[in-house]
């Protein structure tokens, strides 16, 4: 797992964001695009943001049934031992703050998935997982109780298995091709490369309704003619930009309403509000530290300026990592410094000693 945490050090415990990515399965890692950029910006708010890895992929030689249930199950499998690692975690040195009591879970698309069903399925129960349980291992649940799901683009075979009243944020596109928005049976495959397992699933829209008939707090958010994850810069680069902006703001207002007792927010209040064009920026006298939002921006431009308005400085930094770092050699002053890449520019008050 990839812990995306504020720099600064707090005694108080933080609200926690476990999240899983989606790739049907087959592709992806921790590493995937909109979960990545959503991790950044919930550590830029103060949250801390955990994106886990599962395992992927299926032997062809089996049933459709299987292919999909034996899958699922180890990717919940390995959902429980992150958060199982995660409660372990907390109840010793706890080095990144995290508060299990305000723990919430998530994903997208596959990632979702996941996430409803190692919520909703009791796996060592008569289910769709109890059959294999001897091949692949019984399912020891984490003590860590969720207070609220994430589910971008995500599906379960059936919505009367919610029975728990989990608030749950859903997230999906009327015309997914991929995750039925309603109820279909999948039929998707990359040629020359795999089928994937053709079951039954119910989506985002059925999930909504079965929430709230048993009298749990849901919301749906519904992008109106996308397609699949339309947030996601890979499957739509002409559009995910602003598409990723609504997702995280409603991320945000969904975790602020569970967390607030007394007064709860409009969860689509601020939709618009800029987040996958935003740099955070962090000084600290000579040492001055730079947060994209966006995971894909590999480089950026720094320009300072003296009391003045003269230029005295002017570099590009390329990203190692998760972030970007810089020290500069400059006399002892206030100076202004100009922040860019793409069409982002921040300006900033700087001192250094």
């Amino acid at each position: 797992m990839d812990v995306y945490a504020p720099l600064v050090n707090s005694k108080k415990p933080r609200p926690t964001v476990v999240l899983c990515f989606g790739g049907g399965f087959y592709w992806g890692d921790k590493n995937n695009y909109p979960i990545e950029t959503i991790c950044n910006r919930l550590a830029q708010m103060g949250f801390v943001a955990v994106s886990i890895d599962y395992r992927t992929r299926w032997k062809t030689n089996q049933s459709e049934i299987d292919k999909g249930g034996k899958t699922l199950y180890r990717a919940v499998l390995d959902l429980n031992s992150a958060l199982s690692y995660i409660e372990n975690q907390i109840n010793n040195d706890n080095p990144y703050s995290m508060d299990g009591s305000k723990l919430f879970i998530g994903g997208n698309s596959s990632g979702a998935i996941t996430c409803l069903n190692y919520h909703f399925v009791n796996a060592n129960s008569s289910n769709i997982f109890s059959s294999y349980k001897d091949e692949i291992g019984a399912c020891k649940k984490s003590n860590i109780e969720p207070i609220g799901i994430i589910n971008m683009c995500g599906a379960m075979s059936d919505t009367n298995l919610i029975t728990k009243r989990t608030p749950i944020l859903s997230i999906h596109g009327d015309e997914d091709n991929i995750v039925p928005y309603q109820s279909a049976v999948v039929d998707f495959k990359v040629p020359l490369i795999t089928t994937f397992p053709k079951v039954k699933l119910e989506g985002s829209f059925l999930i909504n309704q079965r929430t709230k008939n048993i009298g749990a707090s849901s919301y749906l958010y519904t992008y109106k003619h996308q397609r699949h994850s339309p947030f996601d810069k890979m499957l739509e680069p002409k559009i995910y930009q602003p598409n990723m902006d609504v997702a995280i703001n409603l991320i945000r207002n969904f975790l602020y309403n569970q967390m607030k007792s007394t007064e709860s927010i409009d969860m689509g209040s601020n939709l618009h509000v800029n987040h996958t064009s935003e740099c955070s920026i962090e000084t600290a006298g000579n040492e001055w530290y730079f947060y994209p939002v966006d995971k894909t921006i590999k480089k950026i431009y720094l320009k300072v300026e003296d009391a003045t308005g003269k230029k005295i400085l002017r570099r590009k930094i390329r990203k190692k990592l998760k972030k970007f770092n810089y020290q500069p050699k400059l006399k002892s002053g206030d100076y202004t410094l100009k922040v860019g890449y793409g069409t982002f520019q921040k300006t900033v008050k700087v001192g250094v000693n």
